[in-house]
């Protein structure tokens, strides 16, 4: 903790907050406070994963033709 407090920069947590990751950020907080850095850190790629997942679970592809080309 001693070590991890002063590498956070509210500039990036504002920059995770605006692209929507902050709950993988949050999953690595409370996973390393909780079970320690190993669990934590493994705690948050898989809330990554799972964010990953709904995002391209939700992904809409379009197709258009415009003067014989498809888009």
């Amino acid at each position: 903790m001693v070590v991890g407090v002063p590498m956070v920069s509210f500039a990036h947590i504002r920059n995770v907050h605006k692209h929507r990751e902050f709950p993988v950020c949050a999953a690595t907080v409370a996973g390393v406070a909780g079970f320690g850095a190993l669990a934590g850190v493994a705690l948050g790629v898989a809330a990554a994963v799972m964010v990953s997942l709904h995002r391209l679970g939700r992904t809409k592809i379009t197709v258009t033709e415009q003067t014989g080309a498809t888009r």
